[in-house]
C-alpha cells in the first residue's frame, strides 16, 4: 500500500470517527434537554395538598 492510499484510508477513518462521535453528543444533549423538561413537567404536577387526609368513615 502506498503512502497516498494510507493517508486517504487513515483520513476516512478519522473523519467518521468524528462524525460518529458529533452524532452521539448531539444525541446526549437532546436527552439531557428532554430530561430537564420531563423533570420541569414533573415538579409543576405535584399538588402538595392532596393526599395528606384519610377520610375513613364507616
Amino acid at each position: 500500500m502506498d503512502i497516498a492510499a494510507m493517508a486517504t484510508s487513515l483520513k476516512a477513518a478519522s473523519l467518521g470517527t468524528a462524525v460518529s462521535l458529533a452524532v452521539t453528543k448531539k444525541a446526549m444533549d437532546t436527552q439531557k434537554e428532554a430530561g430537564a423538561q420531563m423533570m420541569e413537567l414533573l415538579e409543576k404536577s405535584v399538588q402538595p395538598h392532596l393526599g395528606n387526609r384519610i377520610d375513613i368513615r364507616a
